[in-house]
């Protein structure tokens, strides 16, 4: 087995023992190669920081939530601003990290326009978490940097990739997400992603091609154009823009009692209802975005094949029968379960809206 196809090899497996770092480890060095990456190998490499820089986003919004809540005791708010800027710096290191490889051993080597797009779009999104806690005139540069990155893989997209293509959807979610968090247009962020989303499905009408790993970038896209659509006219979602959690569970023997699963006895929406031609069963949770309990369940469209391959799926995965989330914590307790589910479709809460997820991409 030569060197190359060792890192791959190794970095699948870190991936599988969830040993993060270690898997970046092994595709820094497979970068330093100086090769142009296979769709396999960016994807390894895109997962295995995806899951460092996640990790350390998530806390230091935790971090900031609970700076919000502090008001009159100055030594509390010194210690949660020095933690703060303790994970701050650990996010800085990462990402100038990746961005020094993307620079230096990715862009040179890629010749394909799909890994141009990639490792552009990659380069705009480290340039945006830097944005996020930046300030001053370091928040503008690093802003700055972000666009220009996905600007340059859009036009490179445009001429390259179909509209339809999932590479090309993940940079138009990513980049309308940096247009509603980082430069608070919203108005842009709705532009941006409408237009993705109308061109990408008036050529899945078309009929030719096939699109199956498209189905969830267009999917996310219209889950974040209804939060944002909603926010802007004042919290009034339409009928049309309300997000539906359905979950199919075949051979479910008691499917009635999905009902009493406290998820779905807080929302007060789950109806029970069969799938339209066949015999499984079909659990919808109406609610659009913010609304009380449901509204609060963050969501990522999975297959339970991740948990039974040895995979875990995000801490907020939730399905009935197979994961009881308990929506007032946010905690899940892995409820053993033989039935076969798959989650159909999910809605991510949050106040910015989906960005694309590379664990579930290649």
């Amino acid at each position: 087995m030569e060197e190359r196809e060792k890192l791959v090899f190794l970095a699948k497996l870190a991936e599988q023992a969830e040993r993060y770092d270690d898997m970046v480890e092994f595709m820094k060095n497979l970068a330093r190669m100086d090769v142009d990456m296979s769709a396999e190998e960016r994807h390894l490499f895109s997962v295995g920081f995806k899951n460092t820089i996640g990790a350390k986003r998530a806390s230091w919004r935790i971090i900031c939530s609970h700076e919000q809540k502090v008001t009159t005791d100055r030594q509390t708010g010194v210690m949660i601003d020095a933690y703060k800027k303790k994970v701050e710096d650990e996010l800085r290191k990462v990402c100038n990290e990746v961005l020094s490889i993307i620079a230096i051993h990715c862009l040179p080597l890629a010749n394909a326009g799909e890994n141009v797009v990639f490792f552009y779009k990659m380069n705009g999104d480290y340039y945006r978490y830097l944005a996020e806690f930046s300030t001053g005139t370091e928040k503008k540069a690093d802003s700055d940097q972000s666009l220009m990155a996905y600007q340059h893989a859009m036009v490179v997209a445009s001429s390259e990739l179909s509209p339809a293509h999932q590479i090309r959807l993940g940079l138009a979610l990513n980049l309308s997400v940096f247009f509603y968090e980082i430069m608070n247009s919203h108005e842009r962020a709705c532009q941006v992603a409408k237009q993705a989303f109308d061109e990408a499905l008036t050529e899945i009408n078309s009929g030719e091609g096939v699109y199956k790993d498209s189905t969830l970038m267009m999917q996310l896209l219209k889950d974040n154009l209804a939060l944002w659509t909603s926010e802007l006219t004042g919290g009034e979602a339409s009928k049309d823009n309300d997000v539906d959690m359905e979950i199919l569970l075949s051979g479910c023997q008691d499917p009635g009692g999905l009902l009493d699963r406290p998820m779905v006895k807080r929302s007060g929406l789950g109806h029970l209802g069969p799938m339209e031609g066949n015999d499984d069963t079909k659990l919808t949770l109406a609610t659009h975005p913010g609304h009380g309990a449901v509204g609060r369940i963050q969501a990522r469209r999975r297959r339970v094949g991740l948990r039974q391959a040895g995979r875990r799926p995000p801490p907020a995965f939730s399905l009935i029968g197979f994961l009881d989330l308990d929506v007032a914590t946010g905690s899940s307790h892995h409820q053993p379960c033989d039935n076969k589910c798959e989650l159909r479709c999910a809605h991510q809460g949050g106040r910015n809206g989906h960005e694309q997820d590379d664990r579930s991409l290649v």
